[in-house]
């Protein structure tokens, strides 16, 4: 149907009137270059349903089915919506863009760009950013399109509306209208409800805006039927993936019309029925009805104070997949509203968001994990969006309420969240708002400038209610008004439906978590008897502030503490700051209260990875670190995975690394983190060689820095003395001491990662200290047969043989002088190893044939296999 055969176009444009007849033809003028710019979309993104001047124009027949023959509409209102139709989607070419160059400029180009090819061709993942973008640029572009000038392709210019005093005195309103399709409905109230005509119009003609905005995004809506996926274009196109369902689905579908069993309701049928294999194609027509029911549905209720609600009440079918299968059917299988779905979501979230997830203990320090990683978040979201903002921070406070309730509170001046976060995300389990399409909506340009987020899973803040009966958060975005906050309050743990309510809030603060510790228990690491001090109870008895300063012992935000009644004191500086002293943070973290701290604080070096990240600040310990409560901190996102694996002594400082489960309380090493330690520990080695050879217990060190690090790739975890993974048919019987135990461990790791070891299924450990005769020539065997000739295979190898005592205490000492030259002659050859003094040995053997095993390897070794093939 023409449409100029509408009833909406006759009593609008078509009347034969003076009035009348300069909007008519500066419409049609418009209507031919709209066509030209319209004409682009095909072009530039072929795999788009239709959107040329049919679509347009197939507008006009949707917009008179929903309002009816009788609804109020004046002809200065029906230019002003027709002219919106013809722009509402004309910015989705490169040309009414800008051009791809600009595009591309975009902070929304730069914004997809920055999630990753994921493996697509380069030009390919490009196209698809151009069209993420232009998607989500379309409509805004709406608002200025009519001002700008476009060339045909004879060269001439033009305006879209040639007529300069319309252009002048409408174009902006036509220009928001155009773009509110896209706008939430809430936002379309902000348009006017009420423009006065201009003098050379009737008096009653007025323009409402709301009116004309619901009519455009509902008739968008509505428009779903095969004219947007015409067979002669879906017969030759070569599409798949949401496309393809796309097409296929608006090629199945008639137009809408009134539905004649009930004219209160619109209707959409379907011209043959969807088979089986079109299944998805199904709910994709089931998914677009029911958002055009919705439409129809709040923009009544938008008019419903002009008394201008439209005739028809929704679309017919819409309340279900059942209900919709009598209007779009289908072939050998029946739409059904079965879903996979949550019958107890509070149970759901108290099990995975809770101890079943995270464990019995430590519980009130797994908390404040998740809620200060969360604040770490929004301050850098803010300080990416905001250049003004420098003084992020974190506040934790210990405080009772007026009945005595203790409480802990942790608050920042991130970001903050907007009321669709706080409902979309904060309460909705397992949505994380930093991975979705919101966050690019209200933060355009935050993903480009690099951000990137420790929290990932949508579930931490649900941690809260492990530990507490009440919990209230507070929260506003950071550029809006102070009596913008919200407020949200469980006041009975967790319920499905919090108390949600507006409140005030200080104007330093956008997020507060508040929670009551009242019921705690001890093995959730409150003492009872020092509960208002909120003392940690741990077998080293750390105060809550010792626990605090661990727990954010790497992170990148600077951290204030105080009690009730005191001021805030910083607890943590931001490690990446110029203002970072490395002495306080390292005393701060002296928990066993070792004298010679001091010492290791002023030769702390950063490591970074090769993207220039923060990923430690370490320094190796020296022969006096033996059996001392040193910090050796291993962190995820900059804090701490666990206190019971924080001071294991194979290294002071904090190492950065990735968490292996949502949980966090293990951890794996990437391949960036490995890279850059190899690179700092070989460089340490060569500086320190004299101290290692001479210090047994420093070389322990290093190997065991060493051997921690590099079997991350077998094991995807990390070797940890106080955690020692057991392998299931891998060792049997039990070993004598702790400290062979975890030899022996530590070899199969190094045996596996050096490819000494192909199977660990092949070998059993030996219940006792020795190997049997067969063991030991099966190891021999598969040693002989594997060149060692990299760093890490050597030191794989030493760990093998040390670790199996298959030698005397004095040729087991031998063994670790072959290897520290050998390192040293790998590593650049820094250390001539023939020539090296080796007196200080010499002393330390009393055997006389090892005398002349040290003999021959200082005049005779030449190759690192030779030692085993000629020497033992």
């Amino acid at each position: 149907m023409d449409y100029q055969s509408t009833s909406l176009w006759k009593r609008t444009l078509g009347l034969d009137n003076e009035n009348v007849k300069p909007l008519r033809d500066s419409f049609l003028g418009a209507h031919e270059n709209a066509e030209f710019l319209l004409a682009k979309i095909r072009k530039d993104f072929p795999n788009l349903t239709v959107h040329d001047i049919s679509h347009v124009d197939s507008l006009w027949n949707v917009a008179d089915t929903i309002i009816g023959k009788d609804y109020d509409i004046n002809p200065l209102e029906g230019y002003i919506l027709g002219i919106s139709f013809l722009i509402h989607d004309a910015a989705l070419s490169y040309d009414t863009i800008g051009g791809i160059d600009k595009l591309r400029n975009t902070v929304e180009w730069k914004d997809a760009y920055a999630d990753g090819a994921n493996g697509k061709d380069e030009e390919i993942f490009k196209k698809e950013c151009d069209f993420t973008a232009i998607r989500a640029l379309h409509a805004r572009e709406a608002e200025s399109i009519l001002s700008k000038i476009f060339t045909k392709d004879n060269g001439t210019t033009f305006y879209i509306i040639d007529d300069d005093s319309l252009r002048r005195h409408y174009g902006e309103l036509i220009g928001k209208i155009a773009a509110s399709h896209h706008w939430d409905i809430d936002d379309v109230s902000n348009l006017k409800s009420q423009i006065n005509p201009r003098r050379e119009y009737p008096n009653k003609w007025k323009i409402n805006a709301q009116k004309l905005a619901c009519i455009l995004r509902c008739a968008d809506a509505g428009h779903i039927d095969n004219g947007r996926a015409p067979d002669n274009i879906y017969n030759i196109l070569s599409v798949n993936g949401v496309s393809k369902q796309h097409w296929n689905s608006q090629n199945h579908l008639c137009q809408v019309c009134e539905d004649e069993k009930d004219k209160s309701m619109l209707c959409i049928t379907s011209s043959d029925p969807f088979a089986k294999e079109e299944f998805a194609a199904w709910n994709v027509a089931y998914d677009a009805i029911k958002v055009f029911d919705n439409e129809i549905k709040a923009s009544n209720e938008l008019l419903k104070e002009y008394n201008l609600e439209f005739p028809h009440n929704g679309v017919s079918g819409a309340s279900s997949k059942e209900a919709l299968a009598k209007y779009i059917e289908t072939k050998d299988w029946e739409p059904c509203s079965f879903n996979v779905q949550a019958s107890n979501v509070k149970a759901l979230v108290v099990n995975l968001g809770g101890r079943k997830l995270y464990g019995e203990n430590n519980t009130l320090l797994i908390i404040l994990r998740e809620l200060i990683q969360n604040a770490r978040d929004a301050i850098m979201a803010r300080k990416l969006l905001d250049k003004d903002f420098q003084d992020g921070r974190i506040n934790v406070c210990t405080n009772n309420y007026p009945d005595g309730r203790p409480y802990i509170e942790v608050s920042d001046n991130g970001i903050g969240m907007s009321k669709k976060c706080v409902e979309n995300y904060l309460l909705n389990f397992g949505s994380s708002y930093w991975h979705s399409s919101l966050v690019k909506q209200e933060n355009p340009g935050l993903k480009s400038k690099g951000f990137s987020s420790i929290g990932k899973y949508g579930i931490g803040f649900f941690s809260v209610f492990m530990l507490s009966k009440y919990v209230q958060v507070t929260t506003r975005r950071y550029n809006a008004g102070t009596d913008q906050t919200i407020r949200i309050e469980f006041p009975k743990g967790l319920t499905l439906t919090p108390i949600v309510s507006k409140c005030s809030s200080a104007s330093n603060v956008s997020t507060s978590v508040r929670f009551d510790v009242n019921n705690a228990t001890p093995n959730q690491v409150i003492d009872h008897k020092h509960i208002n001090e909120f003392d940690i109870f741990l077998s080293q008895n750390f105060t809550f502030i010792d626990a605090l300063k661990i727990v954010t012992s790497g992170l990148d935000i600077n951290v204030f503490f105080k009690k009730k009644n005191s001021d805030y004191k910083c607890i943590h500086t931001d490690i990446t700051s110029l203002t970072f002293d490395k002495k306080k943070w390292l005393s701060g973290l002296n928990i066993g209260k070792v004298k010679n701290l001091d010492f290791y604080a002023e030769r702390l070096e950063t490591i970074r990875d090769k993207d220039g990240r923060f990923r430690g600040v370490v320094v190796m310990p020296g022969d006096d670190c033996y059996n001392k409560l040193y910090p050796s901190i291993l962190t995820i996102g900059g804090l701490t995975s666990s206190l019971d694996t924080s001071f294991n002594n194979s290294f002071i400082g904090y190492i950065d690394l990735k968490e292996h489960n949502i949980s966090r309380n293990e951890v794996v090493v990437d391949d960036s983190l490995i890279n850059s330690l190899k690179e700092w520990i070989e460089t340490k080695y060569r500086e320190n060689y004299e101290k290692i050879i001479e210090s047994p217990r420093i070389a322990t060190f290093f190997r065991s820095f060493l051997t921690r690090f590099h079997i991350y790739s077998i094991t995807k975890k990390l070797l940890d003395d106080n955690t020692l993974i057991l392998y299931k048919n891998y060792i049997s019987g039990s070993l004598r001491t702790k400290s062979g135990f975890e030899n022996e461990i530590r070899y199969i790791h190094c045996a596996l990662y050096s490819g000494i070891l192909k199977n660990v299924g092949d070998i059993s450990i030996y219940e006792g200290s020795r190997l049997s005769v067969q063991e030991e020539r099966q190891w021999f065997n598969l040693v002989d047969n594997k060149p060692e000739n990299t760093y890490e295979s050597i030191i794989s190898k030493f760990v093998y043989l040390w670790g199996y005592k298959l030698f005397t205490d004095g040729t087991k000492e031998c063994l670790r002088i072959w290897l520290d030259f050998t390192l040293h002659r790998e590593m650049n050859k820094m250390v001539d190893w023939k020539s090296a003094n080796m007196s200080s040995f010499y002393k330390k053997i009393k055997s006389g044939d090892i005398t002349n095993l040290c003999d021959y390897l200082n005049k005779n070794l030449k190759t690192t296999d030779e030692l085993y093939v000629k020497g033992l």
